[in-house]
């Protein structure tokens, strides 16, 4: 009788109290789910796609120009950060001409992030990229070839791991 009654409570509920009968997740949206549960990973997210989207569509948000020198407006401080110090003016007109300031040639520091953004968008797709066609070229040659060639290719590529990549990098950027 005991066999029963587990063999039961088994069909009727699985772990974490779900159903077990019905339908059956797959594993991307099982993934998709245990993601969406995660909220530092979906604001993660969420700010990495805002800063893509603002870095695609920067000559849209930028206010001026990032090249743009307004020499009488040199190191100005954004208006709404002049009222936090008790030197400066209380009652500042709120402006949107810099919002986060100008540095010392009179260029508005939002659009230049905002522009540099796309310099480090294009370096970070650019960067794998390289590396995937340089990585399926020499693997394609390392596979129709096979054998002697395969074999003194792989040793190649495990000389080049066993360096440290940041010091090749540093040693390259020397010369």
């Amino acid at each position: 009788m005991a066999e029963v009654r587990l063999e039961a409570d088994a069909k009727a509920v699985g772990a974490g109290g779900m159903p077990l009968v019905g339908k059956h997740e797959s594993l991307w949206q099982d993934g998709f789910r245990r993601l969406l549960r995660n909220r530092a990973a979906v604001m993660g997210g969420t700010i990495i796609i805002l800063l893509i989207l603002a870095a695609v569509f920067a000559p849209l948000i930028a206010i001026k120009p990032f090249a743009l020198q307004v020499l009488t407006d040199q190191n100005k401080m954004p208006e709404w950060l002049l009222s936090v110090f008790p030197d400066a003016k209380p009652y500042t007109k709120v402006s949107n001409d810099y919002p986060l300031g100008a540095d010392n040639l009179g260029r508005d520091l939002f659009s230049r992030i905002i522009y540099g953004s796309r310099v480090s968008l294009t370096v970070a797709f650019i960067g794998p990229l390289i590396s995937l066609i340089i990585g399926v070229i020499y693997g394609s040659i390392s596979g129709y070839f096979g054998g002697r060639v395969d074999n003194i290719m792989m040793r190649i590529v495990d000389i080049l791991y066993a360096f440290p990549s940041l010091l090749f990098i540093i040693l390259m950027m020397a010369f």
